[in-house]
């Protein structure tokens, strides 16, 4: 569960930047996909290997809250609809 609607964005994206999330790989790779990326691309657009990309991806790994706001301002999406 998010905790942005408590505090300010900028408040939280600071306090809890670090903390893992749980994402929908698959919600990821259909965003990833409609704009056209490849995970090499998306990979070096938010500063992630493509090997970490791809187990985030897969749900095999989860992602830093900072992870998940670079890829919401990558793929022009919500963040909230990229997290379950």
């Amino acid at each position: 569960m998010l905790w942005s609607h408590w505090l300010p964005q900028s408040d939280w994206q600071h306090h809890h930047r670090d903390r893992e999330v749980e994402g929908c790989g698959e919600t990821i790779r259909a965003w990833r996909q409609h704009r056209e990326f490849t995970l090499d691309m998306l990979a070096d657009q938010i500063g992630v290997s493509k090997e970490h990309l791809s187990q985030i991806e897969k749900g095999q790994k989860s992602g830093t809250v900072d992870i998940f706001r670079r890829l919401s301002t990558i793929l022009n999406v919500a963040l909230d609809d990229l997290v379950d």
